[in-house]
């Protein structure tokens, strides 16, 4: 597994996904990306960057690391539960009892 873009803002998508790419290519299994370098900000994810990134290489090899759950919950709305987000167990259950008060 790759991952780009850890504590970075993404301001050229192609460049990213060029290598992203690449490295596929050269038989890596699956790219990394930071959410939270997509959206710079938690409250502004950008959904334009991250579809270009799906249509280009595919959501069966890309995975999206989110720092909190509003962001887990935003990829799994827009890409279904067949998008990769790895999930603590506090936003798993979460996920699955969403009216669940929890302290």
């Amino acid at each position: 597994m790759v991952e780009f873009f850890s504590s970075e803002f993404v301001e050229d998508v192609d460049l990213l996904i060029r290598r992203a790419e690449k490295c596929l290519k050269e038989d890596a299994d699956m790219i990394m990306i930071d959410a939270d370098g997509v959206s710079k900000h938690a409250d502004n994810m950008r959904g334009d960057i991250v579809a270009k990134i799906v249509g280009r290489l595919g959501l069966e090899k890309t995975m999206f690391e989110a720092s909190n759950q509003r962001i887990s919950e935003w990829f799994i709305k827009q890409y279904s539960p067949k998008v990769n987000v790895p999930l603590n167990n506090l936003m798993l259950f979460s996920l699955i009892f969403p009216f669940t008060k929890q302290e």
